[in-house]
């Protein structure tokens, strides 16, 4: 099960790459954020650079801040899908 909270992301090489390296962080992100445990050990990790922008909360009040994460997560992965698309890739190429 702990694999599947860091899928790999292949390394770009291409333009287009970074947009799919970017979407498969923003995949194992989501998943990060589903795992309680996980984000409490990241919270104290000394080289999460992240860490403190997050203090202590209760159980519903992170309940709602992973919805809100997940949601920007959401458009963000949303808006990199349309850019990767096939047609989206072919007219930037012209």
């Amino acid at each position: 099960m702990k694999n599947e909270l860091c899928l790999p992301v292949p390394h770009p090489d291409s333009d287009l790459d970074w947009l799919r390296v970017t979407d498969g962080d923003l995949r194992n992100q989501r998943r990060w954020l589903d795992d309680a445990d996980l984000m409490d050990w990241l919270s104290s990790a000394r080289l999460n650079l992240l860490a403190d922008l997050v203090p202590p909360l209760p159980e519903n009040e992170r309940q709602q801040m992973v919805a809100g994460l997940h949601a920007g997560l959401n458009t963000a992965r949303e808006k990199l899908e349309k850019l990767i698309s096939p047609a989206a890739v072919g007219a930037a190429r012209g």
